[in-house]
């Protein structure tokens, strides 16, 4: 319902300014099929805005329609968002700059929590290491953490720690896993990465599977004694 009414709402506001402009909604109570219809129906249309839920995250391809991704809402799940920019983000992509717009409320708290706890926190560790690192979280502990911050930003003239229990925070034990995941991450790709092959011994391990395997000859001659006996 938000994204219908948001469409219909940017089609009237904009169709002054933007006479050619054409807003297309797309959502989950639409076929799969419909829904690639209307995409590339919109795609005929030189100004166009696409608002679609997250039936769009994955699947169907925007790269060459569209250069910019706005989020008109915060997901609590990181990986939401880089599922959405990825359908414009990627290989394809004829812009030189693929724009991405965070849209949140000054006046809204959650907003706030979700992109100090999680957001932030996903981009900084993409900056770092190069890629995402998924929340390491099963949803209630991430809605734990949402909220434990909420409870405390609502305190700010207390004191952060309010009892007597020493342990961490919600909060704090998330992102402590969180960043566990993201050692383990880089350790796997120094330990893969393309500078670590070394080409003797590769080429060693081809020999042995080659013995094992037989080269085309043996594989040649198989076949044919195979065939043969059939």
């Amino acid at each position: 319902a938000t994204a219908e009414y948001v469409a219909q709402e940017l089609q009237r506001r904009l169709a002054g300014q933007f006479p050619a402009l054409r807003v297309s909604a797309v959502t989950g109570r639409i076929e799969e099929e419909e829904r690639r219809a209307k995409v590339q129906d919109l795609a005929r249309t030189p100004q166009r805005v696409l608002v679609a839920t997250d039936c769009l995250s994955e699947g169907i391809n925007l790269q060459t329609l569209f250069d910019a991704v706005l989020h008109y809402d915060l997901p609590w799940n990181p990986n939401r968002l880089e599922q959405r920019e990825g359908r414009v983000d990627r290989y394809g992509q004829p812009a030189p700059v693929v724009t991405a717009v965070r849209c949140f409320s000054p006046d809204n708290p959650v907003d706030g929590v979700v992109i100090d706890v999680l957001l932030n926190k996903a981009r900084e560790i993409h900056k770092t290491l190069g890629v995402y690192v998924p929340v390491p979280e099963e949803s209630e502990s991430v809605t734990e953490a949402v909220l434990n911050a909420l409870f405390l930003r609502g305190r700010r003239d207390q004191p952060e720690q309010l009892s007597l229990d020493l342990e961490a925070s919600p909060v704090t034990r998330l992102h402590q896993r969180w960043d566990a995941d993201v050692a383990r991450e880089r350790l796997s790709r120094t330990k893969y990465a393309q500078r670590a092959i070394k080409p003797a011994e590769v080429s060693r391990e081809l020999a042995v599977v080659d013995r094992v395997l037989g080269d085309p000859a043996a594989v040649r001659e198989f076949v044919c004694a195979a065939g043969q006996r059939l």
